[in-house]
């Protein structure tokens, strides 16, 4: 397996699992049978409201008399291809950034697509990303750019800025020297529920989604702790020891 170090914004040291080519080919190929899916599906509803109900008769009748089925009307083809291609790009985009970086595929397989620095993706880093797989890494060159970089990136990770990662992303984590003495133990220092770490997680998952960058979450959480651990001001729990409090506590739930 490869490993990548980042530092994040934060000054955390974060080592990732890189995603290598035959898990990134295997959720490919999932997300591929999903498009399938759809594309057929809508076929076959652009085929209805082109034909109505006889329309897959029409089409059979065309085949067997040996007609061209281009033959139909070219506004039907028109819209078929356009669908096609607006499920098969749009998919990605939507789903990453939806998702968090991930689509159905990488989600089976536990692959998330992140920024170079450890952040999550954004809109514009699906779209370059993506708009290259259609261009040029649909056609093989995406797999092998990724045997052979050593972050396992094809040419839309490149130009995007981007890296896909196994999901245990907070397993490397380095606790910062500047708060060394709430370094992970065996036992965390700051004792957290699940319902607490999964609000933390959750929160750092989805920081940049909010309009003034969690401010306003982060000063509940403070207040939150310094009455939970009563030794500790307010102030004391910055983001840095927020995000070292969930690290901690990783590895109970």
């Amino acid at each position: 397996m490869n490993y990548t170090t980042i530092i994040t914004p934060d000054n955390i040291e974060i080592e990732y699992r890189l995603a290598g080519a035959g898990s990134r080919l295997a959720a490919a190929f999932v997300d591929m049978l999903l498009q399938f899916a759809a594309i057929a599906v809508f076929f076959a509803v652009t085929l209805f409201a082109f034909y109505g109900p006889h329309g897959f008769a029409y089409l059979a009748i065309l085949s067997y008399g040996g007609a061209d089925s281009f033959s139909m009307a070219p506004n039907f083809w028109a819209v078929v291809v356009l669908g096609a291609f607006a499920i098969y790009y749009l998919y990605f985009v939507a789903a990453e950034t939806a998702f968090g970086g991930r689509t159905l595929g990488k989600k089976l397989l536990g692959l998330r697509v992140i920024r170079d620095n450890g952040m999550p993706i954004t809109l514009r880093q699906s779209l370059i990303r993506n708009i290259i797989r259609f261009i040029v890494d649909f056609f093989g060159v995406g797999a092998v750019m990724i045997l052979f970089n050593k972050k396992c990136k094809r040419l839309g990770d490149i130009a995007a800025g981007t890296i896909v990662i196994g999901e245990n992303k907070y397993a490397g984590i380095k606790a910062p020297e500047l708060f060394p003495e709430i370094s992970a133990g065996p036992e965390p220092r700051f004792p957290l529920s699940e319902e607490e770490y999964l609000l933390l997680r959750e929160f750092f998952d989805r920081k940049d989604e909010f309009k003034d960058e969690g401010l306003f979450v982060k000063s509940r959480f403070r207040v939150y702790f310094s009455q939970k651990f009563k030794d500790f001001g307010e102030y004391y729990f910055t983001e840095d020891v927020l995000r070292e409090i969930m690290t901690e506590n990783q590895g109970k739930y």
